[in-house]
């Protein structure tokens, strides 16, 4: 009864509770980081997300690297944002090198989506 697991196989991150404290079961108690696979988040302009469909193949890189690593779109947010005239994007790639999650990352398409301005995209990690 006072064993806690986790459902993903990860990093504790941080521990929200000390010894003696009382739980209240509507907040988390541990933070559990799984890196691998990361997700790559980032923002495309809504007439070159019109052309990515789920599923599609991608590359992400570290700034400063050579090394292209290959990732799969995994999620299109069916919600743009009129605003910025922009849709999210997530795509997942593996890290068999355990990367920290959180880094900035440059994501490359396949050529039929076009160019777009240079953005951001950032790797996360499950929590």
């Amino acid at each position: 009864m006072m064993t806690i697991k986790s459902p993903v196989d990860g990093r504790v991150e941080s521990i929200e509770t000390s010894v003696g404290d009382i739980t209240d079961p509507q907040r988390p108690v541990i933070s559990v980081v799984q890196n691998d696979p990361l997700k790559v988040q980032f923002f495309l302009p809504i007439a070159q997300a019109n052309k990515l469909k789920v599923g599609a193949d991608a590359q992400v890189r570290y700034p400063g690297e050579a090394t292209w690593f290959p990732g799969k779109v995994m999620v299109k947010s069916p919600l743009a944002d009129p605003a910025s005239d922009t849709q999210e994007i997530d795509i997942e790639m593996k890290n068999a090198d355990q990367r920290d999650s959180g880094m900035q990352v440059q994501v490359r398409l396949p050529a039929e989506i076009g160019s777009a301005t240079p953005g951001t995209a950032n790797a996360e990690g499950k929590q």
